[in-house]
């Protein structure tokens, strides 16, 4: 039976279990809505080396589509491959064509291994080292303001230039950090 899109049109719900995440959830009600048993995880690059694993491919939700893998427990009970994940999921309507992948049932049944380049696996990396250092030198200024109020620089913006630049200003800053026991990271 098809659909008025011409998409294949499944008369079957999903049960919601309570124990599922509030995201997977909705996305499960979404689903429901479409008949459609089956949803796609979005794809972005660069990614961490787990969600190369599971992205990009199209899941079932009861497991009962057997040209797709169920979804993974992991997506049930949290929502997301690991804690800030940028990945979401939208329903998927079997017939159709993924954006991301021509042969979607081939790319979804791929094995389950981080299959990024070596050259998506060193973007990853530049791009974590950043964040890991915006998170540490905003924690390093917020404890700056509080012990050295009126030697902090104006603004966040300004301690990241003049700690980039390594300035005179900078040096000085980092020796009375030392004497109130902010420990600076270069």
């Amino acid at each position: 039976m098809f659909g008025i899109f011409g998409f294949k049109k499944n008369n079957f719900k999903n049960a919601i279990n309570d124990s599922w995440s509030p995201k997977f959830k909705a996305l499960v009600r979404r689903c429901n809505e479409l008949n459609t048993d089956l949803f796609e995880m979005t794809e972005h690059h660069p990614t961490c080396a787990e969600c190369a694993k599971y992205q990009g491919r199209v899941y079932s939700i009861s497991g009962k589509n057997k040209k797709f893998p169920e979804v993974p427990e992991i997506i049930k009970y949290k929502g997301q491959i690991h804690s800030k994940c940028r990945h979401d999921f939208y329903p998927f309507m079997e017939g159709s064509r993924s954006v991301l992948h021509p042969d979607i049932v081939r790319f979804s049944n791929r094995p389950f291994v981080d299959d990024r380049s070596d050259e998506e696996r060193n973007e990853y990396d530049a791009e974590a080292k950043q964040q890991a250092d915006l998170i540490r030198d905003k924690s390093e200024y917020k404890k700056i303001c509080v012990k050295l109020p009126d030697n902090a620089p104006k603004t966040f913006a300004g301690y990241r230039k003049m700690k980039n630049s390594k300035s005179d200003n900078y040096q000085k800053l980092k020796e009375l950090c030392k004497s109130v026991g902010i420990r600076i990271k270069e």
